[in-house]
């Protein structure tokens, strides 16, 4: 039976129904498993002072009427209301304008459809009239059952995660393979399929044809970015990354870092999973019971925290859901207010969470692969972040065929534009490689330190004794680390089996390193000589089983290669450039 409902919110009709796993029941109460801050409400309590019937002026026409009775036992003085939880809103009104034309069903000739649900069809893609701003044609509202206007791409290769349209290509990037299809043309080609096609058939979409090997973009279409006739993006499923250029797809992952990528893509997990931040803490505003009249906004309706400004507050993320006791409230975190430690929600709470409540701020998180190309330095970037905070940001760069950096910061969102680089974090919009804020300086945090780490392996079968190290370029550079090979698996007298390295102590930079001693300005570190910087390396092992000359006795460090880390200091000119173009080393054949 057909029936009218007014719908109150942005002139909006109840437009699917959903399926049947898109709700989730927890105790009483029944929720949408879908984002819902910010976005449209799905449904709301009310209450009137905690008794009596639900005011107009809160009454949100997303329920029935008004029936009897508590929705929870432990909700005291509260109108329960029978929710209509099948149907989603769809915007009625032509591009979304206040007052324009509102759509409807239109004629429905011969269509016969008593099972008007919505359908999942993750491997399907379904396009509407054309669109020509030129000619002032737009029929992206028009999806006529009477063409095809869908295609299929084959379903044993799981869900579409991302398309992209370049020149007369459509790509595909489904799970586990990509593809590609021709736009608005398909050609058929002879038995032999070679030459020139014998006939041409206009199609939007044309066959799909997929590239060679068994790739795909896995659950991560965020990984994607593009740049000239080149694509990037990640599987994960596969522990790689991947590039699509004309030559077809290559594994740049494995460039110097397959085993980087297969550790780090393997810990990545993209199920939504729920993290909930608890606090008992009393503190509201207003008291409760509310006043129907409020409106919700400034300076309403807050919650006092626990450890303001510590760990445990700076955890709540806005659009969190509020749950009470276990029970959804419908109400979501809008601001967190850093400076007085409270959050601020975007509705009256059903019941008082000033007394004797646990209140969960729960937000939903999955690990993510962030993908960009930066074409400011010219690279893509890609960042592995776990939902626990855990993340990894490096780039890899074309020129040198290889990943050249890692970065230390954890972008949101990231793009390139008018040959700058701009990241999102903390609800800011960042430009990087700045000249107005000192160099390694990100979202306004502590300047981060660079280091550079190698490995000093010249006739690797001989057994060396590494003297010096030196290097071209800025000063400001200390060696943190030169350690050698490892010796092999030694039985310590604490009976347990340890590798025993050669290592340094650290070797300060030119400045740090400078003291005056009887009046003379002398080095503990770094020495510049003909505008290069030398330092000896000094041994500074423990003793190990069987050495004549014991640990730091010995001069310089022993072994087939050894390990070098380099970093900034701490002190000289930060924020400036620091260049490092050469790091040499002066060895002789061990005696020992």
């Amino acid at each position: 039976m057909a029936f009218t409902l007014e719908i109150k919110y942005f002139n909006t009709f109840w437009a699917k129904k959903t399926v049947g796993n898109d709700w989730t029941t927890n105790g009483t109460s029944k929720y949408l498993n879908a984002p819902n801050f910010p976005g449209l409400p799905f449904y709301r309590f009310g209450n009137n002072n905690g008794v009596g019937s639900v005011p107009s002026n809160r009454y949100q026409n997303f329920w029935s009427s008004p029936v009897s009775g508590a929705i929870n036992p432990d909700i005291q003085g509260t109108t329960a209301l029978s929710k209509r939880y099948d149907w989603l809103i769809e915007e009625s009104r032509i591009k979304g304008g206040y007052n324009n034309v509102s759509t409807d069903y239109g004629v429905k000739a011969y269509i016969v459809n008593k099972n008007y649900v919505s359908a999942i069809r993750d491997n399907k893609v379904i396009y509407s009239g054309l669109f020509n701003s030129a000619t002032n044609v737009n029929e992206t509202n028009v999806f006529s059952e009477a063409t095809n206007i869908t295609f299929t791409a084959p379903p044993e290769y799981g869900s579409i995660q991302r398309i992209y349209a370049s020149d007369t290509k459509l790509h595909i990037f489904q799970q586990n393979k990509v593809s590609r299809a021709l736009i608005d043309k398909d050609a058929i080609y002879s038995a032999d399929g070679q030459g020139t096609p014998v006939s041409t058939t206009r199609l939007v979409i044309g066959e799909i044809t997929p590239y060679v090997g068994e790739y795909g973009i896995s659950d991560n279409p965020e990984s994607f970015d593009y740049f000239g006739n080149r694509m990037y993006f990640s599987d994960k499923n596969r522990n790689t990354v991947l590039r699509l250029a004309e030559n077809g797809l290559t594994e740049i992952a494995a460039n110097g870092m397959k085993d980087f990528f297969r550790d780090e893509l393997s810990k990545i997990n993209s199920n939504l999973r729920a993290f909930d931040v608890i606090d008992t803490v009393d503190g509201v505003e207003p008291p409760f019971p509310y006043t129907a009249g409020l409106n919700v906004g400034e300076p309403y309706i807050y919650k006092n925290l626990a450890g303001g400004g510590g760990e445990f507050f700076t955890n709540v993320e806005i659009g969190a859901r509020v749950l009470i006791n276990g029970v959804e409230t419908g109400c979501y975190v809008k601001a967190v207010d850093k400076i007085n430690a409270r959050v601020q929600l975007t509705d009256f709470p059903p019941q008082d969470f000033s007394s004797n409540s646990d209140v969960i701020f729960r937000t939903f998180k999955k690990d993510y692969v962030i993908g960009a190309y930066d074409v400011y330095n010219d690279n893509y970037l890609i960042s592995m972040q776990r939902a626990n905070g855990d993340f990894q940001t490096l780039v890899y760069d074309e020129s040198a065929a290889g990943w050249v950096t890692f970065y230390d910061y954890k972008p949101l969102l990231a793009e390139s534009l008018f040959n700058r680089f701009y990241t999102t974090s903390n609800g800011n919009l960042w430009i990087h490689n700045s000249e107005n804020v000192e160099r390694n300086t990100f979202y306004s945090n502590t300047t981060v330190t660079s280091s550079i780490e190698f490995i000093f392996n010249q006739q690797p079968s001989l057994v060396k004794t590494f003297k010096t190290i030196e290097y071209e370029g800025s000063s400001g550079w200390e060696v943190e680390k030169v350690e050698s090979d490892q010796t092999g698996l030694v039985l310590s007298s604490l009976g347990s089996w340890q590798n025993e390295t050669d290592n340094i102590a650290l070797i300060k930079s030119y400045y740090e390193g400078e003291y005056i001693e009887n009046g003379i300005t002398k080095r503990a570190g770094f020495y510049r000589k003909e505008n290069r910087y030398v330092a000896n390396v000094v041994n500074n092992s423990p003793a190990k089983i069987g050495e004549v000359i014991l640990g730091n006795q010995t001069s310089g460090v022993k072994g087939y290669y050894t390990t070098v880390k380099l970093r900034l200091d701490t002190t000289t000119a930060p924020g400036e450039m620091k260049e490092l173009f050469s790091v040499g080393t002066e060895f002789v054949p061990s005696s020992y």
